[in-house]
C-alpha cells in the first residue's frame, strides 16, 4: 500500500535557522527528494518516525512537508511548474479574484497527490489547511488525521475516515459523534542513539519547549518559580509572552528541535516536563519519551495514567511547586539513584514506546481501516 503523510518541521524559527547555515546556494542545487532528506535528517517534531517504518513493513511511504515554502516550491518544480516565481505571482492574482487560503501550497499538493496515487493520507492536524480540504480525495484514499492538540478552528471530525489521537478526552468525545478514533501513543526512534555523541553532563536542570502562551499557563507559573530558586536552562518558544520581570527570560537560551534538543537532553542531568491544558491532566507528550530514551533522568509533574504506562513507583513525579524543587534538589547530590532510575526506565522505553513498535500497530489499524471503507475482505 501507498501511503502520503503531511506534517511540518518545526520550529519554524529553527529550521529557518538551519537553513540559512546550508545557505541558498546549497539548497537551490537539491532536487525535492535530496531536500527532504536533508530536512528530514534533522529529525525534528516526528520527522520520518512513521513512514521509515512503515517502509520497513512493506509500504510505499513518504513524508510531504507543509509551512516550508522551500519545500513547496520544489514539488512545483517536480510537478513541471517552470518559472516558479510568475506562477507564485498569478496565483497571488487569481486570490485577489477569489480568495482561497494557500492556493499555492494546495495546488502543488493536489498535483503531487495525483502523481503519487496514495491509499492513505495521513495529516497531522494543526498545519493550517482546513479538513475539508482533504475530503476532495475520499473517493480513492483512506483520510486519516492525528491530532494532540487544540482542536483548530479548521479542523473538524467530520472529515476523516479515522483519528489518531494521544488524548483520552478527544477519543471518548468523537466516538460518541460517531467517528472512529485510536489512541496512538507518542514515542521514541531508536535510531537517535546512533547520532548523539556521548558527551558530560552540561546542565543541571533543563526544559526544551513551549512557555508564556495561554495553554501552558500552570506550567510557566511553575518553572517560574523553579527558575528563581536555581539555574534553569530553557529553549522554546514563548518568550515574547512573558513579562518582563519574569526568571525564565533569564533563562531562556534560545530556540532549537531536532538532533540538536536531543543532545540537550543527553547533556542535562535533570529534565523537566508538564503538560498543556489540552492534556486535561494526562501525561501523553512525546517529551517523555524523548527524555527516557536517551537515557536521561525525567521529573515530570504527576498524572494517573503514568501508572498504566510504566512500572509503580519507578517514574519521578511531582504533585507541586515545592515537590518539584525538593525532587530536583535531592536527585542533583545523589547521582548514582538518578542516573540507575533513567538507565532503567531507557531500557523500558526502548522495549515498549519504539516507534518501530508503535508503527507495527498502525500497520495493521490502518489495513483494516482501508478495507472496511472499501469494502475489500
Amino acid at each position: 500500500m501507498r501511503l502520503l503523510r503531511f506534517d511540518s518541521i518545526g520550529p519554524l524559527a529553527y529550521l529557518n535557522k538551519k537553513k540559512e547555515d546550508w545557505g541558498k546556494k546549497v539548497i537551490n542545487t537539491l532536487a525535492r527528494k535530496d531536500y527532504l532528506t536533508k530536512i528530514l535528517d534533522l529529525k525534528a517534531n516526528f520527522s520520518d518516525f512513521y513512514t521509515y517504518h512503515l517502509r520497513e513493513l512493506g509500504w510505499e511511504a513518504e513524508e510531504f512537508i507543509i509551512g516550508d515554502n522551500t519545500y513547496i516550491d520544489k514539488v512545483a518544480s517536480e510537478n513541471g511548474v517552470k518559472f516558479i516565481n510568475i506562477a507564485k505571482k498569478i496565483e497571488v492574482l487569481k486570490n485577489k479574484i477569489k480568495p482561497i487560503h494557500k492556493r499555492w501550497d494546495k495546488k502543488q499538493i493536489r498535483a503531487y497527490i495525483k502523481s503519487y496515487h496514495p491509499d492513505v493520507l495521513f495529516i497531522r492536524a494543526g498545519l493550517g489547511i482546513e479538513s475539508s480540504f482533504w475530503q476532495e480525495f475520499s473517493k480513492n484514499c483512506l483520510i486519516v488525521s492525528r491530532i494532540a492538540m487544540k482542536i483548530p478552528k479548521d479542523w473538524n471530525m467530520y472529515d476523516w475516515d479515522l483519528i489518531y489521537t494521544s488524548t483520552n478526552a478527544y477519543k471518548t468525545f468523537f466516538e460518541l459523534q460517531g467517528v472512529k478514533t485510536i489512541i496512538n501513543s507518542n514515542g521514541f526512534d531508536s535510531r537517535i542513539l546512533n547520532k548523539i555523541t556521548n558527551v558530560p553532563k552540561a546542565y543541571e536542570v533543563s526544559f526544551v519547549g513551549g512557555l508564556g502562551l495561554d495553554v501552558f499557563q500552570e506550567r510557566t507559573t511553575l518553572f517560574e518559580y523553579i527558575a528563581k530558586q536555581i539555574p534553569l536552562y530553557w529553549w522554546g518558544y514563548g518568550k515574547e509572552k512573558l513579562k518582563n520581570e519574569n526568571s525564565l527570560l533569564a533563562s531562556w537560551q534560545g530556540i532549537i528541535g531536532g538532533l540538536e534538543m536531543f543532545e540537550i537532553y543527553h547533556q542535562s542531568k535533570i529534565v523537566l516536563n508538564d503538560y498543556g491544558s489540552i492534556a486535561e491532566g494526562e501525561a501523553v507528550n512525546q517529551r517523555i519519551f524523548e527524555v527516557l530514551g536517551m537515557g536521561t533522568f525525567l521529573l515530570t509533574k504527576y498524572a494517573k495514567n503514568l501508572s498504566d504506562m510504566f512500572p509503580k513507583n519507578i517514574l519521578i513525579t511531582f504533585k507541586d511547586e515545592k515537590d518539584c524543587l525538593d525532587k530536583i534538589q535531592y536527585f542533583l547530590k545523589n547521582e548514582t539513584e538518578r542516573e540507575g532510575i533513567a538507565k532503567e526506565l531507557q531500557k523500558i522505553v526502548l522495549e515498549r514506546y519504539t516507534y518501530k513498535n508503535i508503527i507495527r500497530e498502525i500497520d495493521e489499524q490502518l489495513k483494516q481501516a482501508y478495507q472496511k471503507k472499501y469494502g475489500l475482505s
